[in-house]
């Protein structure tokens, strides 16, 4: 598997990521680290989750989510877990 290099649009931060395309050395990918992604959206997710019934806790949990039903838990689990989970890429 390849890596291409990624850096947050918001903090700088970079990362390599694995992909199925050959980049070259100077390519790159601009997206949203983990941190600046929770706190870009989170207002916007939080009131959707309390309009569904749901606390409106995304980007709280460890590791550990009692709300089942919520759309946003899976998501939101594993961007605590995983700090290189990056879910809003923009390829260059």
């Amino acid at each position: 598997m390849n890596k291409l290099l990624v850096k947050c649009i918001r903090c700088g931060k970079q990362w390599e990521k694995e992909s199925a395309i050959a980049w070259g050395p100077d390519a790159f990918s601009s997206s949203l680290c983990s941190d600046c992604f929770v706190e870009v959206a989170k207002e916007t997710i939080r009131r959707k989750q309390k309009n569904e019934g749901n606390f409106d806790c995304f980007g709280t949990a460890d590791t550990y989510c009692d709300q089942i039903a919520c759309k946003y838990r899976r998501w939101c689990l594993h961007l605590q877990q995983d700090e290189e989970a990056q879910p809003l890429t923009m390829a260059r």
